[in-house]
């Protein structure tokens, strides 16, 4: 069994987020009262902020940065209300509540993916062939998605099928037994195998093959397992640790990706147990944000001109324009050297990133 424990980071988009914002210029005298020299009408003016919810967040954010003094110091506290207020709207799992006696298979996983908002995309046989007409009878009380989909999967004979190197997943007819797989809130957890290496001195190498699907209403940017959070133990509690817990697995998730492999190194101690009993670790997530304002320099920086960023410092080398496409040059230098850094040091070399924005905008 795997349990992944689901930390989520990030801002989410405020388009649904409830009613229609108001006009910008009623947000902005609102916060302008927050400078008054009356401390009741400061007070007043930030609980009218706070009552109309985030809807208002891309333009509290638009307003901070000209702000001083405790007009900026109230504003922050209204907007990281709504920032923690949208995570927890935007990442708390779908939940679905269903009873049903000898329905079709196809039709409790279409029902599922109503009521939850997630669409699911399942093969021929399950949904004009035999294997989706499969009676099953169930009953579900403010079950997660995933733990939805994986009790109906179990039940009707069926299994999920990653597909396309992360584009889709496919609900298909169970071919053996199944490989196991756990929903961790908004994350399923499917085991893809398990690989072992050559016995060194120091042990031997293992490596657990993940493969992470996320509910399709999400959108997620970067997936992080660091190697200090892994637990792994056999079958008798034997404890099986990864090969460096400094270490990070970390996956970039590409546009329209719908899942993505992950792998756990280990280095077990002989003689390694038959088999593993459990996998559990930390998993960070995120998501795809609100609007938040970032400068780039439209000329060259000169060359001893630096910005620290984190544990780094960057620098713009070049910038030019191409068919409405900016292409900038720059140069990153970390302070330190970094494993993870080093192994995925290639890929970002080769890699052309693009900044979210606007659709159509790069």
């Amino acid at each position: 069994m795997i349990l992944a424990v689901v930390i989520v980071l990030g801002i989410f988009d405020t388009s649904s987020a409830g009613d229609a914002a108001p006009p910008a210029d009623e947000v902005r005298r609102v916060v302008a009262r927050l400078g008054s020299a009356s401390g009741a009408d400061r007070e007043a003016a930030e609980r009218s902020l706070g009552s109309r919810g985030p809807v208002i967040l891309a333009e509290l954010l638009r307003l901070a940065p000209s702000c001083t003094g405790e007009v900026r110091l109230r504003l922050d506290r209204v907007i990281a209300r709504f920032e923690a207020e949208l995570v927890e709207r935007a990442t708390e799992p779908a939940t679905v509540s269903l009873s049903v006696e000898k329905m079709p298979v196809r039709d409790v996983l279409a029902r599922i993916a109503r009521d939850s908002g997630n669409p699911l995309a399942v093969s021929e046989e399950v949904g004009s062939g035999s294997a989706g007409a499969r009676p099953v009878s169930l009953s579900l009380d403010r079950a997660t998605y995933w733990e939805a989909i994986s009790e109906t999967l179990s039940r009707g004979g069926l299994e999920i099928d990653c597909r396309d190197d992360g584009r889709r997943i496919v609900v298909v007819p169970a071919s053996g037994r199944p490989a196991p797989r756990a929903a961790a809130g908004p994350l399923l957890v499917m085991v893809a195998g398990v690989e072992t290496g050559r016995a060194a001195e120091d042990g031997r190498p293992v490596r657990v093959g993940l493969r992470l699907a996320w509910e399709p209403r999400i959108v997620p940017l970067v997936i992080r397992l660091p190697m200090d959070s892994v637990q792994v133990e056999g079958p008798h509690g034997e404890s099986v640790p990864p090969s460096s817990r400094r270490g990070v697995v970390e996956a970039t998730i590409l546009p329209g990706a719908a899942w993505v492999p992950m792998t756990i190194p280990l280095l077990g101690k002989e003689p390694l147990p038959e088999s593993l009993a459990s996998v559990r670790a930390t998993v960070r997530l995120w998501c795809a944000g609100g609007e938040h304002d970032f400068s780039m320099p439209l000329e060259p920086l000169p060359a001893q001109s630096r910005q620290r960023v984190g544990r780094a410092e960057v620098s713009f080398r070049a910038e030019r324009r191409d068919r409405g496409r900016i292409a900038v040059e720059a140069e990153l230098a970390y302070d330190a050297p970094s494993e993870p850094l080093e192994s995925h040091r290639m890929w970002l070399v080769d890699r052309e990133l693009a900044i979210l924005g606007p659709a159509g905008a790069r």
